[in-house]
């Protein structure tokens, strides 16, 4: 170990009190370091023995176990503990050089760039991906769209990344351009801008298969992305993202945990809301939409509540621009209508993949709309701020 310990302890007094069983023992055999507490709650954590004054370290998280949901970091400190510090049940203490190392394990990463260039290089290297993560599926799906030929909103709703990647296909080269300028173009692009993020920010997170199996059951529509999208977004504005696998989804990835505390956390939900997305692209009435964000907001009361505070991301798909504010205003008239008859909803949040045409003629630059509206009668005392 290197620099100075995390505790020091004064004499043989633990300078930890957990509340799980088992201690932990300088190798001198004279001193407790850390009563009640085992190896999973000090995480890369050093402390110098009062008697011998050896260091003793705590390994980090081992390979394959998922960090703890409460933490608190421990700053290496050269004078020894008055008193020693209580252990909250359920809380570790982590090293900050292990909370960066888990950090970089299980949170998202950023994409090299928002730049994707629809050129055949990209196209074989998603084909390749789709191909792996739905488990050989890539050969039959193609078959499938190439079979179903003039109905491209059918296809897009049973095979869409399939479909997306044999139009693109089809109009690789000069006549790339032309297509991004059409919906149909417009929407093949964004979709593959949609999978090459969820690839680049999850690709390394020890729970990718599940994540990728979630994705490849809807093969990789926007709403079966929206999820690691909304996750990213949120890790972004400097919200501890977790990801746990519910043993009932057979191990599939449906929802994420905000961490506020070491003590409180969020669940956040998604549901899917495709009325106005393309093809259809049906007009709406605000009273109806309104109407629409009150029912999802309603029916979510048996998964989020007070016991089980959470947040409810709600995915528009493929939808025009012009819609991105009335869906707003109908997650603001849902609030309304439902935040204080349930206060444990922290949050209603609308996410809309966006493209924008890139530098290039074949290129797109894309990103997620993401637009939170917070439940002011909302019950919790602490909300880490979701992005403007």
């Amino acid at each position: 170990m290197t620099g100075l310990p995390h505790f020091v302890q004064r004499s043989d007094e633990p300078v930890i009190i957990g509340s799980d069983p088992g201690d932990v023992v300088c190798a001198c055999g004279c001193s407790v370091l850390a009563r009640h507490c085992l190896a999973s709650n000090l995480l890369g954590i050093g402390i110098r023995c009062g008697r011998c004054g050896a260091v003793t370290l705590m390994p980090p998280l081992p390979e394959g176990a998922f960090p703890p949901v409460g933490v608190l970091v421990a700053e290496r400190q050269d004078q020894p503990r008055e008193q020693p510090l209580r252990l909250p049940p359920h809380v570790a203490l982590v090293s900050s050089e292990e909370l960066t190392r888990l950090a970089a394990l299980f949170g998202p990463r950023n994409p090299p760039s928002d730049r994707l260039r629809i050129d055949t290089a990209m196209l074989d290297r998603t084909e390749a991906d789709y191909d792996r993560l739905s488990g050989g599926s890539l050969a039959a799906d193609m078959t499938a769209v190439a079979r179903a030929g003039g109905d491209p909103g059918a296809l897009y709703r049973r095979l869409p990344l399939a479909w997306a990647l044999r139009h693109l296909r089809d109009r690789a080269g000069p006549s790339v351009a032309a297509s991004l300028m059409r919906h149909e173009g417009s929407v093949a692009a964004t979709l593959l801008g949609a999978f090459r993020h969820f690839m680049d920010c999850w690709a390394h997170h020890p729970l990718f298969a599940a994540m990728a199996a979630t994705a490849a059951e809807q093969r990789f529509s926007f709403h079966a992305l929206a999820l690691f999208g909304a996750a990213k977004c949120l890790s972004d504005s400097g919200n501890r993202v977790m990801f746990r696998v519910p043993e009932r989804e057979a191990g599939k990835v449906t929802s994420f945990d905000l961490v506020l505390n070491p003590t409180d956390r969020l669940i956040v939900l998604l549901e899917v809301y495709d009325r106005h997305e393309w093809p259809a692209l049906t007009p709406w009435e605000q009273p109806a939409l309104d109407a629409a964000m009150t029912g999802l907001l309603a029916s979510a009361q048996g998964r989020i509540n007070r016991r089980r505070p959470g947040m409810l991301v709600v995915s528009g798909g493929a939808a025009t621009g012009e819609f991105d504010q009335p869906f707003v205003d109908g997650m603001k008239a849902a609030l309304v209508a439902e935040g204080r008859r349930n206060r444990g909803i922290a949050a209603m949040t609308a996410i809309l993949p966006k493209q924008i045409p890139g530098a290039a003629a074949d290129e797109i630059r894309f990103g997620y709309g993401f637009y939170p509206v917070i439940n002011r009668h909302h019950a919790g005392t602490t909300l880490v701020t979701p992005p403007e």
